[in-house]
């Protein structure tokens, strides 16, 4: 029976997750992002890092991780920033585990962070923290000003 009970709960939890991104591409591609462009892959300098989205715009390469939580999968993103080639990266999560030390450990690293729009305006410090935006804030205008 646990077993049975932690296979419908993995299988819920995988689920919302593939909504959560089917919502982001939704966003992506209404702000003019070419959804034959977009593509789920491995970073090429660092495999342990999955881009749920990785696309071009004008010229930039842009690798997307969305998470609903980050836990330490933060870490990753960090150390691929450190190794990789790719212009602009950004995490995009709900925010409800994100503390102070981890954004800044994110920015630290030259990655962008989206947040959902409640978290940000009930979390001051995202405020006051240059390059972490809300989810409302994932435009096509954003995108292009982004730059390290």
């Amino acid at each position: 029976m646990l077993m049975f009970s932690e296979s419908i709960n993995q299988s819920i939890i995988s689920d919302s997750g593939s909504n959560y991104e089917d919502r982001i591409f939704s966003v992506l591609t209404s702000i003019g992002i070419d959804e034959n462009k977009i593509e789920k892959t491995h970073d090429k300098d660092d495999s342990s890092t999955e881009f749920d989205f990785f696309f071009e715009l004008d010229g930039k390469t842009y690798g997307i991780g969305a998470k609903k939580t980050l836990r330490e999968r933060y870490k990753q993103f960090i150390k691929t920033a450190q190794m990789s080639q790719i212009d602009i990266m950004i995490e995009i999560t709900l925010g409800i585990d994100l503390t102070k030390e981890k954004v800044l450990a994110i920015r630290n690293h030259n990655v962008f962070l989206f947040v959902s729009d409640e978290v940000y305006q009930s979390n001051k410090y995202l405020q006051e923290i240059d390059g972490v935006y809300s989810s409302k804030d994932l435009i096509i205008e954003t995108l292009r000003s982004l730059q390290f």
